[in-house]
């Protein structure tokens, strides 16, 4: 029910117009408005108590970044805020409807929809990693398509310690006892809150009767509630949520899974298919829930093998290329400059739009995007074989590396899409063993290649392995595309590319550019690092972008750096030493590696197995330890050792990266919204591409062979130390990386 504005309402807040009164209370008034567009929206204008507090405002802008990541599963999510001004207002989607308060008694095919639909919303909530604080009748709105619930995500920045006074007579009424007595507030409170807000739905009367407000939370800290008409399919539910003691009350999660009658010991599984069930079930539709029928023909799995396969071709050439240097250079009459830039070409030209390829699939459609980049990277790696002289060659594989950069975030964006929980794990896990064994599987397909028939042919096979993948994900892939809206703003993503291109071109041109040249592309780099988020705090009024609020995400790109840094560095040391110092041909160098490659192999399966049931913190710092002694192991190599005092280390090696770098991919997609997949999948990326940059540039530029065995022996170990030093001080940084909620 809507009223007129007030002389004393604004006409406006932001760029929203507003039309109407949806209500009052004490955390502020809330108004019906129209965006830009028509859009209809509900705006919170709350109370100016909050604009004098920084605590306050710091707490608020934390807790509404994490609302942002709720999905639309039975809720009205938040689309926009403005928090910098002296009216902070929260905008979410405007729901028509009455709230349950204004309905009373539900007849019983209505309270089972309400309460798998408020369930469905609590666990959405819950598994976004925030607690709702003010569940109750008032904040359920039945709408058209079903329930919906409102208001998550604030209530805890607008508590007080001030004495409850008539404005907020309705809220202890569907107050958890920890909440009374000022304890602990976790999602089981709003379990017993949703307990109270069925009684009221099925009988029309509150569980706790009084005739104030003590004696309301009197019987909530000390009486039994009253669950007389109660249909026997809830009684037993909302006993168990009433429950004094907080650890014995059913989660979400458990209480959706009772309401879809999945047995008492069933396992919930994927989360994100058992909210689009609830969603269904409740009536209702959302673009994140339901996918087209299109979409629905799918076949994930499947999917998943077309990405890890557009992976493989990108990696291919890389090593191949590496061992191709001399035969081309002989063939095309080069010099060891133009070398350097066939060399790099690729990774500068996957460094120009990585990031913003994610934001671009999320935008466009990320099964379009990966099918279109991985067919273009392998057709310009086709015709590279038949380049006619080295600038066409180097400008097909910048060519070819900015495909890449559009194609691998998207790929990731899908495999977000389509898996969650444990099974997210299980497909990083394959992702990483892949991306992992890359490096040795083209040493092995390119030798032969090169020593047998020409150079040329070392881009063939990449060629064919990408046009595959595309045509698997196009047959096996399901489309789907994200909300910009509430990613980075396309000034943002400007910005955050450049600075990303910049700090890549200083990093792999670190051994041919002076100090000064290098310190000015990182001080650039940082500069334009510095303008993105200026740009974003800006254009989202001061909050944090969503991806960035929860610092495990973040962590979890950090780590992905230092893992194929440390992957990278190590490969192409053992390569060195092996051919330098122990005079090991190409091939018999690629075998003797071949136990840590294994090793990271069974690390990446390890980490599939282990990683959602024991949560990220394990592998990670298992993995970072094991890879510190590899390192360290290593760094007693001289120059007379032999194979023997090699091999023993490398196990150390391959499973401390096969633990560390699935489990930073987990994290970083699991810790990402659905709809921001794909931007998540570009910062992942990146992360990847700076670190084998300074992998194969920076720590392999401290070993770097001269004149003599004893000065290559002295980098090595400099190197070495770098990268045991490096990851010991991040497996301490490790720990801060949380379990994802779904």
């Amino acid at each position: 029910m809507t009223a007129a504005l007030l002389p004393s309402d604004p006409p406006r807040l932001g760029d929203y117009t507003l039309t109407a009164r949806l209500g009052e209370g004490g955390q502020g008034v809330v108004y019906l408005a129209a965006d830009a567009a028509g859009r209809q929206v509900a705006i919170k204008l709350l109370r100016a108590q909050l604009s004098g507090d920084a605590k306050a405002r710091s707490r608020f802008v934390r807790e509404l970044s994490a609302a942002e990541r709720v999905p639309g599963f039975c809720t009205a999510p938040v689309v926009d805020a403005n928090v910098a001004g002296d009216q902070p207002y929260i905008v979410s989607e405007f729901v028509p409807g009455p709230a349950l308060q204004e309905l009373g008694r539900l007849a019983e095919p209505d309270l089972l929809r309400l309460a798998i639909g408020s369930a469905t919303a609590l666990a959405a909530i819950h598994q976004a990693g925030i607690v709702h604080r003010d569940f109750k009748p008032a904040n359920v709105i039945m709408g058209p398509g079903g329930p919906r619930v409102i208001d998550f995500g604030i209530a805890r920045v607008l508590d007080s310690d001030a004495t409850m006074t008539s404005q907020v007579v309705g809220t202890p009424a569907y107050m958890a006892p920890e909440q009374l007595a000022n304890g602990a507030i976790g999602p089981a409170a709003d379990m017993f809150a949703w307990g109270l807000t069925m009684v009221f739905a099925a009988t029309g009367r509150r569980a706790f009767a009084g005739d104030s407000v003590p004696s309301v939370m009197h019987g909530i800290l000390y009486g039994a509630p009253d669950l007389n008409g109660l249909p026997p399919w809830l009684a037993g539910l909302v006993a168990a949520c009433l429950e004094k003691d907080p650890r014995r009350r059913p989660t979400a999660v458990q209480a959706l899974m009772h309401l879809l009658g999945a047995p008492p010991s069933a396992q919930h599984g994927d989360v994100t298919t058992l909210l689009t069930q609830g969603m269904t079930a409740a009536g209702g539709t959302t673009q994140a829930a339901a996918p087209s029928p299109a979409a629905s023909r799918g076949v994930p799995w499947v999917a998943l093998i077309g990405v890890v396969l557009g992976v493989l071709a990108n990696s291919l050439p890389a090593s191949g290329v590496n061992l191709a240097l001399p035969a081309i250079q002989r063939d095309m009459h080069v010099s060891v400059g133009e070398l350097t830039w066939v060399a790099n070409a690729q990774l500068l030209g996957l460094a120009l739009p990585v990031v913003v390829g994610g934001w671009l699939a999320d935008r466009f459609g990320r099964k379009k995007l990966f099918v279109i980049g991985t067919a273009a990277c392998a057709a310009a790696t086709f015709l590279a074989a038949l380049s006619p002289a080295v600038g066409v060659l180097i400008a097909l594989r910048l060519v070819a590396g900015v495909a890449a950069g559009l194609a691998l975030p998207a790929g990731l964006g899908l495999v977000r899409e389509a898996f969650s929980g444990v099974r997210l794990n299980v497909a990083t896990g394959i992702w990483g063993a892949v991306t992992g064994g890359a490096a040795l599987a083209g040493v092995f397909m390119a030798w032969p290649v090169i020593s047998e028939l020409a150079w040329r042919f070392v881009f063939v096979l990449p060629a064919a392995v990408g046009i595959l993948a595309a045509l698997i994900v196009l047959v096996a892939g399901r489309e789907s595309r994200g909300d910009t809206a509430a990613s980075f703003s396309g000034p943002g993503m400007v910005f955050l590319s450049a600075a990303l291109f910049v700090l890549t071109f200083a990093v792999i041109r670190v051994r041919v550019s002076n100090g000064v040249v290098t310190g000015v592309l990182l001080v650039g780099a940082v500069l334009l690092v510095v303008i993105f988020w200026i740009v974003e705090s800006q254009m989202r009024r001061g909050r944090p972008p969503v991806l960035l609020a929860s610092p495990s995400l973040p962590a979890a790109i950090g780590l992905t750096a230092i893992g194929f840094a440390a992957l990278n560095g190590l490969y192409f040391l053992l390569t060195i030493y092996l051919q330098v110092v122990l005079h090991r041909s190409p091939v018999s160098t690629a075998v003797g590696v071949l136990p840590m490659t294994l090793a990271y192999i069974v690390g990446a399966g390890v980490a599939a197995a282990v990683g959602g049931r024991a949560g990220p913190r394990p592998p990670l710092v298992i993995g970072l330890l094991l890879t510190m002694v590899a390192a360290f192991g290593l760094s007693t190599l001289g120059a007379h050792s032999s194979y023997t005092a090699v091999w023993p280390w490398l196990p150390f090696a391959g499973l401390g990266l096969g633990l560390v770098i699935p489990t930073a991919a987990a994290a970083v997609l699991g810790h990402s919204p659905t709809r921001l997949a794909g931007t998540a999948g570009g910062l992942h990326q990146g992360g990847q591409l700076i670190g084998s940059a300074v992998g194969t540039s920076v720590l392999y530029a401290l070993a770097l062979p001269s004149d003599a065995n004893g000065s290559l022996i002295a980098g090595m170990h400099t190197q070495l130390v770098v990268i045991g030093a490096m990851t010991m001080v991040t497996a301490v940084f490790a720990v801060f990386v949380r379990r994802a909620q779904s």
